[in-house]
């Protein structure tokens, strides 16, 4: 969820954009190969900083939830399955 904070209809689009294209790289792909049985639910909302800091910032923000997503799952029971997702490299 994007909210508006004051910040223009493109601003709010171009923020969408990237925090999609975040959650599918950093969080869908690595969660996603660890299994249907590790389903979880994430809500993302962007707090009005979001909105001044560098890709390569929520980059690093995105790869600090992956893992401590990950943590939750291996806590679970599913470190077997969990234990090779570290997803891609950041480009």
């Amino acid at each position: 969820m994007v909210p508006k904070h004051g910040q223009s209809a493109v601003r709010r689009n171009r923020l969408k954009r990237v925090l999609r294209e975040l959650t599918r790289v950093h969080l869908l792909e690595p969660l996603g190969r660890a299994g249907p049985e590790s389903a979880l639910d994430v809500v993302i909302r962007a707090l009005p900083r979001a909105y001044r800091v560098t890709r390569e910032e929520l980059q690093a923000a995105f790869d600090e939830l992956r893992q401590r997503l990950l943590r939750v799952l291996e806590s679970r029971g599913g470190e077997s399955r969990v234990a090779g997702s570290a997803g891609p490299s950041p480009e």
